[in-house]
């Protein structure tokens, strides 16, 4: 076939030019098109390059096919300017025969690890490379087995695949396809096929395709939570997949101590019970649920904290027998939150579910009990998350309501001195005090707080604002804090509290002392739609707005707690084209943790150094990141170092992942179910993995499923099989390909390395001459270790065999090409004699070895004798010490993992970690300012605990600074000065903690307004705290200054009010907190006029009559007439016998028909309408004549008054 056309000529210009065709015939009858460089071949394109189509030519090109290219022609184009004539002088039409690679024996299979393994044979009769190819693995992504299927590239591969695979059989290649193809599940439909390319110009790829096979890729699916409020916590699972499926339970993420597996035939496991830990706050269950083929889900589950602070007062009122329990509890601020559940007994031991409060923020419940009682109600309160996770149940309380404690009539005593000055920012300010029950301040009293607040010019005001600008919260607590929001900066306020008790007791709207009550907003830039966008399982994106220049910061931790301790990340601000020139932020997060909820504040200093903070009304902004479902990725497995009786296994993962190595004398092919050995699982997780098969190591053995201390001995001279594993800490796990080694004679120790060393070129005579060694020292010789010495007359690796005798039980290397060699020999015992022999291998892998020689390590005693004067006594002290620290670099410090940093408050912190052996705990810290990188120990504190050796530690931090940023790094040491250190982390000591108005609220209304830094649509949401009932208006107009007015409400009712708006670039502006309002109480019934009777005649009857009675209210009411057939007698306040009635439907235009009344009948009416406060307005009775269809008027009304009164009859 073709694959290149080539050319000599000259006289040739831009103007004078030279271009060929080609075309071909399989019989020289029937030609194809002429043809160019280009695949169209339609006879338009030419070949215009002399030195041929740089690669030759495509491969898809119609002259590479091979079909029609028995005999060629080509025609040549010459064309000249007028300058020169262009003479060729050769053409080169390249013809190249080359038979295709050849794939055969293909297999594919998907193991329970989730991998796909792959064998296959390839070969290439005429490679022309060294009998090497490429290998690429492609996997069916539609129409499989039809002869039109689609393939990718698979990308998560390892084994013989890539370039330079070496022809041969029994070729293996391991997938991960959950990483490329995940979400798949395709029953017996699935093939995968080898591309094979051998790089001769044409016919250089060969393809081989499976047979059809399972392929899963989709993680089960579960529904699980748990409940804690038990005496046994329990878990409820519900898992489906479409294969088989088991599950694990742990209280550690990492499940290093949870290894079993429970298998779910019915797709359901509930309930399972199991003791979890954190009690009786955030309760943690890890779970694991995975298929047959490996895809696991992997769900923390969380149960709330328990209510705190639960109590009761006895509200009873006996005068008005009213029997009531008001029960409270401290609110919580989970984002998980679902709702409270309020239980009661009356004996103690069987309860009932009493109320269910759906109200976060609502910390109360009022029991009303139907009648007086001698019986001791019984009261407990449990939490529960929107994932149906349930807290342990409070203590339990108890008390017979009956108003023993007297009616409270006092008003709740606010300390005014008491009242912490505002902590402000630039548009908002947090108000904090305390309610008691009297001056005494003896006891404090649960109450619901208000905080009334305006501003000011020139002097401070000397009253208490008035209710215009409000803000309230329905929270029973005896320690308040409410946010201002909404607030203008640099603006002087004036504000006063009041408080509710909870028999609606409400203290005096006093002003606040001078220094108390007043604040002023700061400057800074104004911080507006903080949102995050574009969340991964590890990372997140954050943004928002300000109205000036300014930095940008986010401070972020896994708890609220942890927010103002945490080290902030920083951003890049943009300026937003448009009137407001505002200017947007964003901040990128990265290294999360997957499935796990973060809280955030965001902070910008502008160029004045003036700062503002936006943490949503003290609540922080939070967001989940997303699940990590994609399994680590296993690099560089080899086998570096091999005895007859050990081996050391390392690989690379792309992420923190534990491992596992499992191994075996008969090929399992990578199922690592089959493998009858497997080592023990290292938890500590890192990207970097070694583990040591040998006798001082444990293995799993599979067919008993037990530990073997000890077990991982190796046999000399045998074959091994081995396949690797590694989990990440989301529980995706992934395993190697499978590879072998065959461990050496006995006594002998062979190391692969990987140099840079000469080939040898053909011909040359390969070297087999060991190196020589000589200068053999000893030299250094402590207590505990040695340094041996030699010369070698060529570079080499070198090694000492060392033991108490010539069977040399142990061994080290120095593997740094050298001819001068040092080698230092660790953990010796003092006083003992030592036999040595060196080793030494060169490039060429020939290895020398010298003699045995012996040394003996020194007591501790020996050479001191001279100082053991009470002058020296300090020296000889040094000197005990320099001995024993000689032992130290030999032993490796404790693993020390990365702190974690809980219970933050303004004077402390506790830390947390862990260490991979038994150790002593250290935590050093030292405040920013403090903070010394120059020097050896930047720290300045130090906290430690040396009464035991733990794994777990945890150590408290006391007498800190408030709002201040600390350093502090974990350290751990199991003997003094080899320590175990973690990296430096920072937190920040807790701070004291620092929103629209409700104007002109009427029986029917309220009106809201606020102010927004640019200008945004208006939207106002209110909920019926009582129904439930959410309403919303809008005004899409953008403006700065709103005020909406909310009409058509009934009296008397509480709405919780939420105020947002969109920018006109589509942002979201909202409040900080929502606003609470009750409309005020309607007490006017409704005033009635225009009262109307009509009468309407029925066609054909003269014993029916209709009549329709009309009115007119002055509010929405409802409608009744009443009406009863006579004219009644003087001083009658009966009310009339009949009555229709519309009560449904609230008007001001009232009709209501009467459809059977008599002709010609005297009838009293009455009217009354109802608005939505019961408040009832009347009119009436009235007295009607109907009319007769066969009598004049006064034939009726003459009737009426004989049937009425009689008399007529003697006239």
């Amino acid at each position: 076939m073709i694959s290149n056309v080539l050319w000599s000529a000259s006289n040739t210009s831009a103007s004078e030019v030279v271009k060929l065709q080609v075309r071909s015939s399989p019989d020289g009858a029937t030609w194809s098109n002429w043809c160019g460089s280009s695949i169209t071949c339609d006879g338009t394109d030419y070949f215009t390059v002399s030195t041929g189509v740089v690669g030759g030519l495509s491969t898809s090109h119609p002259l590479r096919l091979g079909s029609d290219d028995r005999y060629l022609q080509y025609k040549a184009f010459l064309t000249s300017g007028g300058s020169a004539t262009p003479t060729i002088t050769s053409i080169t039409v390249q013809y190249v025969v080359n038979g295709p690679p050849v794939i055969t024996n293909i297999t594919a299979s998907q193991g329970s690890s989730g991998a796909v393994t792959v064998g296959y044979d390839v070969a290439d009769s005429d490679n022309g490379i060294g009998n090497i190819v490429d290998v690429t693995l492609q996997y069916c992504t539609t129409n499989c087995s039809t002869g039109t299927e689609v393939w990718a590239d698979a990308v998560t591969v390892s084994g013989h695949v890539g370039t330079g695979v070496a022809l041969g059989v029994g070729k293996s290649i391991t997938w991960t396809p959950s990483t490329d193809y995940a979400s798949q599940y395709k029953v017996n439909t699935q093939t995968i096929r080898i591309k094979v390319n051998d790089r001769d110009a044409a016919n250089n790829l060969g393809y081989g395709t499976s047979n059809t096979f399972t392929l899963d890729t989709t993680a089960p699916v579960v529904v699980a939570n748990l409940n804690s409020s038990g005496t046994q916590d329990v878990v409820n699972i519900t898992a489906t997949d479409s294969s088989t499926i088991e599950y694990r339970l742990c209280n550690t993420a990492d499940f290093a101590t949870c290894a079993t597996w429970t298998s779910v035939t019915s797709g359901i496991a509930t309930p399972v019970n199991w003791s979890a830990t954190g009690a009786p706050n955030a309760e943690t269950v890890y779970l694991q649920v995975r298929d047959q083929y490996g895809n696991v889900t992997a769900p923390a589950l969380v149960a709330p904290a328990m209510p705190a602070n639960f109590g009761y007062s006895d509200i009873s009122n006996t005068s008005t027998n009213t029997y009531r329990e008001f029960l409270n509890w401290a609110s919580s601020t989970p984002a998980t939150f679902g709702s409270y559940k309020v239980y009661h007994s009356t004996d103690g031991s069987t309860y009932s579910l009493l109320a269910t409060v759906a109200d976060q923020a609502q910390n109360y419940y009022i029991h009303t009990i139907t009648s007086a009682t001698s019986s001791t109600q019984y009261y407990k309160v449990t939490s529960v998350s929107s994932n149906g996770d349930i807290s342990n149940y409070t203590a339990v309380q108890s008390d017979v309501p009956d108003g023993s404690g007297g009616i409270d009539v006092t008003a709740p005593y606010i300390p005014f001195a008491g009242i912490a000055a505002p902590t402000v920012g630039n548009s908002s300010a947090n108000i904090t005090f305390s309610t008691y029950t009297d001056n005494s301040m003896t006891t404090g009293e649960l109450a619901t707080s208000t905080v009334r607040y305006a501003s000011y010019t020139g002097g401070a005001p000397t009253s208490c604002p008035s209710a215009t600008n409000s803000v309230s919260t329905g929270t029973y607590t005896v320690n308040h804090s409410i946010y201002l929001t909404g607030l203008t900066p640099a603006t002087s306020y004036v504000f006063c509290v009041l408080a509710r008790d909870i028999t609606g007791n409400v203290s005096s709207a006093s002003l606040v002392s001078a220094h108390g009550g007043t604040f002023t907003t700061v400057s800074g830039p104004v911080i507006s739609n903080v949102t995050e966008r574009e969340i991964t399982d590890t990372s997140a994106t954050i943004f928002w707005n300000t109205n000036t220049s300014s930095d940008s910061k986010v401070y972020y931790a896994v708890s609220t707690a942890g927010v103002n301790g945490s080290t902030p990340a920083t951003g890049s601000i943009v300026t937003v084209a448009g009137t407001d020139g505002a200017y947007q932020h964003q901040v990128g997060l990265t290294g999360l943790t997957s499935g796990q909820t973060y809280y955030y504040k965001v902070v910008s200093t502008d160029a004045g150094a003036l700062s503002s903070t936006d943490n949503n009304s003290g609540q922080y902004f939070s967001f989940v990141t997303l699940r990590d479902t994609t399994p680590p990725t296993i690099t560089g497995t080899s086998t570096p170092v091999l005895s007859s009786s050990a081996a050391v296994i390392v690989w690379q993962t792309d992420e923190l992942a534990t491992n596992q190595v499992f191994y075996d004398t008969t090929s399992r092919t990578g199922n690592t179910a089959q493998y009858l050995n497997r080592t023990a699982i290292e938890p500590t997780m890192s990207i970097f993995h070694v583990a040591t098969l040998s006798a001082a190591t444990s293995r799993y053995d599979n067919i008993t499923n037990s530990l073997v201390t000890g077990g991982n001995a190796l046999l000399p001279e045998t074959l091994y099989y081995v396949t690797v594993k590694s989990v990440d800490a989301a529980g995706n796990g992934t395993s190697s390909g499978e590879w072998s080694f065959t461990t050496p004679s006995t006594g002998a120790v062979t190391v692969t390395i990987i140099s840079s060393g000469a080939r040898k070129q053909e011909g040359e005579t390969p070297d087999t001459t060991p190196p020589s060694i000589s200068n053999v020292t000893v030299s250094d010789i402590t207590p505990f270790g040695a340094a041996v010495g030699f010369v070698t007359n060529e570079e080499t690796v070198s090694g000492v065999d060392f033991g108490k005798d010539t069977s040399y039980n142990s061994n080290t290397a120095n593997f740094n090409w050298g001819t001068s060699h040092s080698v230092i020999l660790r953990g010796l015992t003092l006083g003992t004699e030592y036999h040595l022999r060196v080793k030494a291998i060169d490039k060429a892998g020939n290895t020398g070895t010298s003699g045995d020689q012996t040394f003996k390590t020194s007591f501790l005693t020996e050479n001191l004798k001279d100082l053991a004067k009470i002058e020296n006594i300090e020296q000889f002290q040094r000197e005990i010490e320099d001995t024993i620290e000689s032992i130290l670099p030999s032993l490796v410090p404790p693993f020390v993992s990365k702190p974690a940093i809980t219970d933050i408050t303004e004077a402390g912190a506790t830390i947390s970690f862990r260490t991979n052996i038994k150790a002593f705990p250290v935590v050093v810290y030292a405040d920013d300012g403090s903070y010394d990188t120059t020097k050896d120990n930047p720290y300045t504190g130090e906290v430690s605990d040396t009464t035991e050796k733990t794994l777990d530690h945890s150590l408290n931090l006391t007498g800190l600074k408030g709002n201040t940023k600390y350093h502090v790094q974990a350290r751990a040491f199991s003997l003094p000065k080899v320590l175990g250190k973690s990296a430096d982390i920072t937190f920040i000591t807790k701070a004291s903690k620092i929103a629209g108005s409700i104007v002109e609220r009427k029986k029917d209304s309220f009106t809201v307004v606020w102010t927004t830094d640019q200008p945004t649509s208006s939207i106002v949401e209110y909920r019926n705290v009582k129904s439930g009932i959410t309403e919303r208006k809008t005004d899409d107009a953008k403006k700065t200054s709103h005020s909406m007015k909310i009409e058509n409400l009934p009296s008397g009712v509480s709405y919780e009010v939420n105020l947002s708006g969109a920018t006109e670039q589509g942002n979201v502006a909202e409040a900080g907190s929502s606003l609470s309002v009750t409309t005020s109480r309607d007490v006017t019934p409704p005033a009635i006029s225009g009262f109307k009777v009509d009468n309407a005649l029925v066609p054909g009857r003269t014993d029916r009559i209709q009549t329709i009675v009309s009115w007119v209210t002055d509010e929405p009411s409802n409608s009744t007439v009443y009406y009863e057939e006579g004219a009644g007698t003087a001083g009658d306040t009966a009310e009339l016998a009949n009555k229709n009635e519309a009560l449904d439907s609230y008007i001001v235009n009232h009709s209501v028909i009467l459809p059977n009344l008599k002709p010609g009948t005297i009838y009293r009416l009455k009217v009354t309408s109802s608005d939505d406060s019961d408040n009832l307005g009347s009119f009436g009775p009235r007295t009607v004549i109907t009319p007769r269809q066969t009598e004049s008027i006064t034939d009726i009304i003459f009737k009426n008054f004989e049937d009425s009164f009689k008399f007529l009859r003697k006239i």
